[in-house]
């Protein structure tokens, strides 16, 4: 479970196998200035297996400065997915608040129906390659923002949506050699259409409160 002390109360997890992935070799940053807390952690890429992103609020989150909410922007391998809104501490007040990202979804066509496509986990192949990275490749980004929640908005933007089902990434390993994953998404399977609302920055706020970042490795690899 993913935590920054600066920050209580609020929690990232990885899943995968019905089980919370380890998080290894974990690196905190306070943040300064314009900067946030930041945790950066390591957990294994179970072989091809579907995994989710866990987000919990319990009531020990400081709400302090008044009427304000909770937004959690997520990428996944540098793309933009669907985040979740906490719309604010009466949420809390009744047991933690614990949502799950479980993939990409978009509209199917004309049909008024949507489809989500599940994360999962790539299989890491070996290769000589002397490509370079890309540094958000091979990670999962959480960025939680204090918001001001407003009205219900219309269609959804379409996060991700005519991006291809797979793509290439690779990972230098110190060897000089280079980890290659192809990161696809499963089957895709209806999904009930989302809802979106209308975010403002809270007032006096920069930034995120908190950024949380996973680099997936194969086992071999971490």
């Amino acid at each position: 479970m993913a935590i920054l002390d600066e920050v209580r109360g609020i929690s990232v997890t990885i899943q995968a196998t019905d089980k919370e992935l380890e998080e290894l070799g974990a690196q905190r940053h306070p943040g300064q200035g314009k900067s946030c807390p930041t945790l950066t952690t390591y957990a294994e890429a179970v072989h091809s297996a579907e995994f989710a992103i866990r987000l919990t609020v319990n009531d020990t989150y400081a709400w302090g400065l008044p009427h304000h909410g909770l937004a959690f922007f997520v990428k996944a391998d540098g793309k933009r997915v669907r985040g979740r809104i906490l719309e604010g501490r009466r949420i809390t007040s009744c047991g933690p608040w614990d949502k799950s990202i479980r993939g990409q979804c978009e509209p199917d066509g004309g049909s008024g129906q949507w489809l989500e496509k599940r994360f999962k986990f790539p299989r890491a192949e070996e290769e000589e390659t002397g490509a370079s990275t890309t540094d958000e490749l091979g990670m999962i980004q959480v960025k939680v923002c204090r918001v001001k929640v407003g009205q219900p908005l219309g269609e959804p933007p379409l996060y991700g949506a005519g991006e291809p089902d797979s793509f290439e990434l690779s990972e230098k390993s110190p060897k000089g050699r280079a980890i290659s994953h192809v990161t696809p998404y499963s089957e895709a399977r209806s999904f009930r259409p989302p809802s979106t609302r209308h975010l403002e920055p809270h007032p006096g706020d920069t930034g995120p409160i908190a950024n949380f970042q996973f680099r997936y490795r194969s086992r071999g690899h971490l």
